[in-house]
């Protein structure tokens, strides 16, 4: 696949926005890649009150709006999520990983754990990418913000998986 079909959609964890993937989307981008950082619903600067978000469907609307708008030579994306599904907490209750909506599964999901993560031990990790396999399982030697902490060996982690 050329350079010039990637397209990376970058999504974001609990408590951050598109706003925490300025370093690699610069990275990306200087590499010739499309990238696209989006902030799900109540977060970054999306307007929806977060209080309002309800259920997964309602926090991944703008996620699932922006893969259907990519266009037909375009759909085989990169989805690169630190935390696989970030979650407001009054959605956590209809959290659903199996049969999950056929835009989400049909992109290649690359799961990132980060070795030395004081927020999510080594089986929190196992538990989420048994919950909604990824198409990849890479590592890195990182604390839980490779995107801040070590931005060029993140890039290169996910480049290498192409």
């Amino acid at each position: 696949m050329s350079m010039a079909r990637e397209h990376f959609v970058l999504v974001h964890g609990e408590g951050h926005g598109s706003w925490c993937w300025f370093k690699l989307r610069w990275l990306l981008e200087s590499s010739g890649y499309q990238v696209t950082c989006i902030d799900l619903a109540g977060a970054g600067v999306d307007p929806t009150d977060p209080n309002t978000v309800r259920s997964f469907e309602q926090y991944d609307k703008p996620l699932l709006d922006l893969i259907s708008a990519i266009p037909e030579d375009e759909k085989e994306s990169v989805l690169a999520s630190m935390l696989m599904r970030p979650w407001p907490v009054t959605a956590i209750s209809t959290a659903s990983f199996e049969g999950d909506d056929e835009r989400l599964n049909r992109i290649k999901r690359v799961f990132i754990k980060t070795e030395r993560d004081h927020m999510l031990n080594p089986q929190q990790q196992d538990s989420m990418i048994k919950k909604w396999p990824p198409s990849e399982v890479l590592e890195i030697d990182t604390d839980h913000s490779p995107f801040f902490s070590a931005p060029e060996q993140l890039f290169n982690l996910i480049v290498k998986s192409l």
